[in-house]
């Protein structure tokens, strides 16, 4: 008996059998649900592996929260502080509220890092990445230097000289 009411709940019926179950349509995510997931906030002031880092907790929460594409923009602006604020309500005066909550996350994040990732720190970093060496046998200390969010940014700044 229990294997026929587990069999009929696997198959889209309710644990009473008496039908297919409704599906759940995915509900939007308010702000305050966005809230709940505890976005970091961004200065603009900390730098390269701080943005990189904002930029991962943004994309965690939009997946946890269900934020939507239309809402991502809208909703990790609000995270923004003091200089970066500034920034963003500048960028806004030039076109619409509307308008620059509409871009895509994407177009945000190259913004952004156009703006926040500085070539000199840029240099520094890559620099440091190419000139990790393994000391000794402790191949796990290489491997979690090199898996450091500063080396990420490669992934959103490339070097010129490797550019097609």
């Amino acid at each position: 008996m229990a294997e026929a009411k587990a069999s009929r709940v696997r198959n889209g019926y309710d644990s009473n059998g008496s039908g297919p179950r409704p599906a759940q349509a995915a509900r939007e995510c308010s702000y305050f649900e966005f809230l709940k997931c505890k976005p970091l906030d961004f200065k603009g002031t900390e730098g390269v592996i701080r943005l990189t880092r904002w930029f991962e907790k943004m994309e965690s929460v939009f997946s946890i929260s269900n934020c939507t594409a239309t809402s991502q923009v809208k909703f990790a602006t609000c995270t923004l502080q003091d200089d970066a604020l500034t920034w963003w309500n500048s960028d806004v005066k030039t076109t619409t509220p509307e308008a620059a909550h509409a871009m895509p996350w994407a177009a945000l994040k190259k913004m952004m890092t156009d703006k926040y990732c500085l070539r000199g720190e840029i240099k520094k970093i890559e620099t440091e990445m190419w000139n990790l060496k393994v000391k000794g046998t402790d191949v796990v200390a290489y491997n979690r230097t090199f898996s450091n969010p500063s080396f990420d940014v490669f992934q959103m700044y490339p070097r010129r000289d490797r550019q097609e």
